[in-house]
């Protein structure tokens, strides 16, 4: 991805610094919140581990699966939902696609579900937006991206891969397959060979 800085710390996982942290924050016996999940298999499942790993650290999550339209009704809506699991899938690889459209407390038709604002991300998300000098550009995400973290708005829990066997069967042949940066497999390209 453009822009990509891998200088960046990384996020631990410590879940006795976490209880240490929440004592000092006056909350010697964990917090208690509520998790607005969507109802498929995959995500309550997904909110299931988080759950597990936040009760390690004194942390009680309960989850609240709904179906999609109350889900995103209650993420998109201020003081709405105490928390929320999501995904973002991009449209193309670039910064803008991520940033932009979750993180700048302007952007009134992106998906800044966190409803964070910070009017120097704002102003470097949109001046790059804006940008036709590719370096000035990254540079504006990079420096957008680090206050981001900073803020942390957001907990980044993982990022998807997809592995892809193919059958020699399977046509047309593998530099043709149409695959796409972001998206899924176009199947409806493929077909099987007699």
């Amino acid at each position: 991805m453009t822009g990509y800085d891998n200088s960046l710390p990384q996020l631990t996982y410590n879940p006795k610094q976490a209880k240490e942290l929440l004592a000092k924050g006056g909350h010697p016996n964990g917090i208690t919140f509520t998790l607005v999940d969507m109802n498929d298999p995959t995500s309550v499942n997904i909110a299931q581990a988080m759950q597990a790993e936040m009760a390690k650290a004194g942390i009680t999550m309960k989850i609240q699966p709904e179906a999609l339209s109350t889900y995103l009704n209650a993420i998109m809506t201020p003081n709405t939902a105490q928390a929320s699991y999501g995904l973002w899938q991009a449209d193309y690889p670039d910064p803008q696609d991520f940033l932009y459209n979750q993180y700048d407390g302007q952007n009134k038709n992106g998906f800044d579900v966190s409803f964070w604002d910070n009017p120097q991300v704002d102003t470097l998300l949109n001046e790059a937006d804006a940008g036709t000098s590719q370096t000035t550009r990254v540079a504006q995400y990079q420096q957008a991206q680090t206050l981001i973290l900073q803020g942390a708005p957001a907990v980044p829990l993982f990022y998807g891969a997809m592995d892809l066997l193919k059958s020699p069967h399977i046509h047309p042949s593998t530099t043709q397959i149409y695959l796409h940066q972001m998206l899924p497999i176009q199947f409806q390209y493929l077909y099987k060979k007699k």
